[in-house]
């Protein structure tokens, strides 16, 4: 079963929900779009990723690149593609291109593995 998305701003019940996850993101992303089709799910996610991401005391460098291994070990781009400006705003290499395409990812791409990131790599 497809949900669509709900369109920012067309369901009036939603918008202080709306207004926090703006708050908390900037943007209500695709992702945040579906999510709103239940909104205790919506709600739950962004408080749980907002703590994750924005109350730890984890360094941001640190745990950008956490989230890229993680996105490497599950073989997912479009989280890896999501995280590498938080990565590189973080203070993490410049890469010279997309290291995913359309493949399958079996190992890290290689800006990653020459990068002060490859430890991250290493990380079983």
């Amino acid at each position: 079963m497809r949900l669509d998305p709900i369109t920012p701003g067309s369901r009036p019940e939603l918008a202080e929900l709306e207004a926090r996850i703006l708050a908390e993101r900037g943007r209500i992303s695709p992702l945040y779009q579906v999510l709103l089709n239940s909104p205790p799910i919506a709600q739950g996610w962004e408080q749980m990723l907002s703590a994750v991401r924005n109350r730890n005391s984890i360094p941001a460098a640190v745990r950008e690149l956490v989230i890229l291994r993680v996105a490497i070990l599950n073989r997912a781009p479009y989280e890896f593609e999501a995280h590498v400006p938080h990565a590189l705003a973080a203070g993490g290499p410049r890469r010279p291109s997309s290291p995913c395409g359309k493949r399958c990812w079996t190992r890290p791409p290689d800006w990653m593995r020459r990068s002060r990131w490859r430890c991250a790599c290493a990380m079983r």
